[in-house]
């Protein structure tokens, strides 16, 4: 069995067994993990579930990095690991702290990210190399300053918008697995293999998680999980375009593409309605088309039914993601080619969010009327 399979299978594991303990104890740690329908207005769950998966994807991911570390002792690979790890352990119990307190603000929480890529810019040389676009390649040479704050920005902003993401069931922990793949094969490619271990522990968490999270949720991976994996995966995507210069820096753009967009998009938006970009809303894509599923057809007859309209939504959004994910692979070198991919990602996007806004304001708007009579 190689390696690579090793550590995947290991990191699945772990992942399942730490997620089925959460939720077998939940009677006893619900007062303090329990994630609340009336906690937000982005919930879209019914029920309270436990807010903690994050300890599940932790567990998955040191257990398959150890896995690897073990299975390639003397070979020289990952050889930053622990600096790794003791940089994302401070984006995960930022977000482990909020998820049990609920006293944590985003701010902070986005400093914890800034402070992870520091270390890791520090103890291990991690920073974007380059963009393959000539006036940002010779901006980014103008500073020794730059690097560093650049690859905090880009940490930060991903680790954030991952954490955005987390709205529907299974839809964090599948944009996960979408990006690891992107990653991990394009590093297999190139014959890297330090790069495809990390995906593949990564993944493998993921999925391990995944198993009580869709299609019905039994636990959520919170703003732990969230930040956690949104962390390790701009760590894996700014290291596989450093250790293969044949790859364009824009693979790493496609494999987080979703949920930047999306909360890009959202920034946007908060910003012209005049309210902070920090505040939460229920007009993400992936909410939206949630919103929109639930009053189609039987979804909207059956109160039961409502709950399929989640999970639905959720693979509805993964699926039309899977093309733009396999083709950025088959172009991993050509910059010029993953460009077009990404504009045409984004303006998919934009269509959909604005087909769907009207759709779902127009009923809303029907309703009010309606009660109003």
């Amino acid at each position: 069995m190689s390696v690579v399979l090793t550590t995947f299978l290991v990191a699945t594991l772990a992942s399942f067994l730490v997620a089925m303990a959460i939720v077998a104890t939940t009677r006893w740690h619900r007062p303090l993990t329990a994630d609340l329908p009336t906690q937000g207005p982005q919930k879209l769950h019914s029920t309270p579930v436990p807010r903690i998966g994050g300890v599940a994807l932790a567990a998955g991911l040191l257990a398959g990095i150890i896995a690897a570390k073990l299975g390639v002792a003397g070979t020289g690979l990952l050889p930053h690991w622990l600096i790794f790890l003791g940089a994302l352990s401070i984006a995960f119990a930022f977000g482990l702290a909020e998820d049990l307190t609920h006293r944590v603000g985003p701010w902070t929480r986005l400093l914890a990210t800034f402070a992870a890529a520091s270390i890791v810019h520090i103890g291990a040389g991690l920073a974007v190399p380059r963009f393959d676009f000539a006036p940002l390649d010779l901006l980014l040479r103008a500073h020794w300053l730059l690097p560093p704050l650049l690859t905090m920005f880009c940490v930060g902003a991903i680790a954030h918008a991952y954490n955005l993401a987390d709205g529907l069931n299974g839809l964090l922990g599948g944009l996960a697995v979408i990006a690891c793949c992107i990653l991990g094969s394009a590093a297999g490619a190139q014959g890297d293999a330090h790069s495809s271990l990390v995906a593949a522990a990564l993944g493998g968490a993921a999925i391990g998680y995944l198993v009580l999270n869709f299609p019905r949720a039994r636990v959520f991976a919170g703003d732990s999980g969230a930040y956690l994996l949104g962390t390790a995966i701009a760590f894996l995507g700014i290291t596989v375009v450093m250790r293969n210069p044949s790859v364009s820096p824009w693979l790493a753009f496609v494999a987080v593409i979703y949920p930047f967009t999306d909360t890009t998009f959202a920034i946007v938006r908060r910003l012209a309605q005049g309210r902070g970009i920090m505040q939460p809303d229920a007009e993400h894509l992936h909410s939206l088309l949630a919103r929109w599923l639930s009053r189609q057809g039987a979804l909207a007859r059956r109160r039961a039914d409502r709950g399929v309209a989640n999970p639905l939504a959720s693979s509805i959004v993964l699926t039309a993601y899977v093309p733009f994910a396999i083709t950025a692979v088959q172009f991993a070198r050509d910059t010029e080619s993953l460009v077009i991919l990404s504009i045409g990602f984004v303006l998919t996007y934009c269509v959909a969010w604005v087909l769907l806004w009207r759709s779902v304001t127009a009923h809303d708007a029907r309703l009010s009327e309606a009660s109003a009579e």
